[in-house]
């Protein structure tokens, strides 16, 4: 099976900076940066022998100033997170379950067969790529891959296959959710790298698409309207517009991500964090649209906000 460096070399990017996150609870404890792969595994192994859940951005990134899209260069792998909770109709009863429905998934799709992790009470899949590709076009097969599998009805966390500022738990680690009881994270299957050009074909995406890509559309002339008040000018109230929307004269797509937070799309939550951003109750309603996340951080919801230069949507 393969080491730990052997699966980060054939997921990450063979360039750039590599992220390495410690995370206790819902506390982003450390976030490092790396220019090479020999320390990326000395820093899970760091944060794993303090009982520190650690985890890997899988993007390669332009410098080490943040971990975010914007700053994300390119991504080497399409990847899934398959959770398990028998109480939760919306996860798998147990690993066995995520896998056979993996496994049905790639089968009826035709898809290649993807690397399978153990992440200690879930199942990770990895389609590692033969080359790397750029974070804009990687975004639109991802987006694609994405949609396909939630059209399938594979119960996966749907903020993962789209984000190219994710992180998943390191290979090689421990998941230490239980302090007393310590689950490793693990390769169960590895599988060849994939032309993206498969993926492209497999699913789709035409070259037209890659080449009008676009990473964040323009404010719809509603959201715009609220943003900027008709007559002064002046920055609007996010709470103004949430109660515009819960009254049904605001934006639909706002109050969906605030209510139902748990289950939004990364992408969207970071379109109405863009919204949130640039409103003068903004300390505020970065935090109203975020906090009932599972895996909020007030740090990182700051430090996302703050990255955004204008709002879209």
């Amino acid at each position: 099976m393969l080491t730990r460096q052997e699966f980060l070399k054939a997921v990450l990017p063979p360039e750039g900076m590599y992220c390495v996150v410690g995370i206790v609870g819902k506390v982003v404890r450390s976030q490092t940066f790396h220019d090479n792969l020999q320390d990326v595994d000395t820093e899970v192994s760091r944060l794993d022998h303090k009982q520190i859940n650690s985890f890997v951005a899988l993007a390669s990134f332009q410098d080490d100033r943040n971990r975010t899209a914007a700053n994300a260069t390119h991504l080497n792998a399409f990847f899934l997170d398959l959770d398990c909770d028998p109480d939760d109709a919306k996860k798998y009863l147990d690993q066995a379950s995520a896998i056979q429905s993996l496994k049905q998934f790639v089968k009826t799709m035709n898809f290649p067969r993807p690397m399978v992790v153990n992440s200690g009470n879930g199942v990770h899949a990895y389609w590692p790529l033969t080359s790397p590709l750029k974070r804009d076009v990687w975004k639109v097969i991802a987006e694609k891959f994405k949609t396909t599998c939630i059209l399938s009805g594979m119960k996966m966390d749907p903020s993962v296959p789209a984000d190219a500022a994710r992180v998943l738990r390191a290979v090689g680690s421990s998941n230490h959710k239980d302090k007393n009881n310590p689950l490793k994270v693990e390769i169960l299957s590895t599988a060849p790298a994939v032309d993206p050009e498969v993926f492209r074909k497999l699913l789709g995406v035409s070259t037209e698409m890659l080449e009008g890509a676009v990473t964040h559309q323009p404010l719809n002339s509603l959201t715009k309207a609220l943003m900027e008040k008709e007559f002064d000018k002046r920055p609007a109230s996010f709470r103004l517009i949430l109660q515009k929307s819960i009254a049904g004269n605001g934006c639909p797509q706002i109050l969906d991500a605030v209510e139902n937070q748990a289950a939004v799309a990364y992408d969207r939550w970071r379109d109405v964090l863009s919204i949130a951003q640039f409103c003068k109750d903004r300390s505020k309603a970065i935090h109203k649209v975020s906090s009932e996340h599972p895996e909020y951080s007030a740090h990182e919801t700051e430090v996302k906000a703050a990255d955004i230069k204008a709002p879209h949507f």
